[in-house]
This record gives C-alpha cells, structure tokens and sequence, in this order.
C-alpha cells in the first residue's frame, strides 16, 4: 500500500454524555426522572459533573411492571435522542 493513500480517521472524544434514570430520594413513589448530560473532559476534577442538560423527562410513576418496561423504553429512546442532539 502506498503510503500517500493511507487514510485515517478518529475523533477525539472530549466529552461524555450519559442518561441517568434517578429515583426521587425524598418520596416513596415508584418512578423515576430522566437525567440526560454531558460532562467535558479536559477540565480537571476529583468528581464527575454535567456541564450541559440536566433534567429532561419529568417525573414518571410507576404502579406494576407492565409501566416499569413500557415508560423505561420510552425513556431510553428519548436518552438516545439527547445524547445524539448534544454531540452535534
């Protein structure tokens, strides 16, 4: 192989976004929010944060199982599509 036609490709990675499914700390309820953000990794720290999105489902109540596996695919779709809208 010629070594003019070699071509490479990577993208750095600088940031991190990730979904998170919290539970309320404070209430009882069967449920959970949907956290979805992104935290840069070239500032230096002893901890993880999100320096874009935070919150962006509001809380959803779950009562049997049913609920549990269709609001969590719902949830999940929606992280995908957060994620996907911050790493452009």
């Amino acid at each position: 192989m010629e070594r003019g036609r070699v071509q490479r490709s990577f993208r750095l990675v600088t940031d991190l976004c990730f979904p998170k499914f919290p539970r309320p700390q404070v209430s009882r309820s069967r449920g959970s929010y949907l956290n979805v953000g992104c935290g840069r990794l070239w500032i230096v720290r002893d901890y993880f944060a999100n320096d874009v999105g935070y919150r962006t489902e509001p809380f959803v109540e779950f009562d049997n199982r049913d609920q549990v596996q269709d609001a969590a695919n719902i949830m999940a779709t929606q992280a995908a599509s957060d994620v996907e809208s911050y790493r452009k």
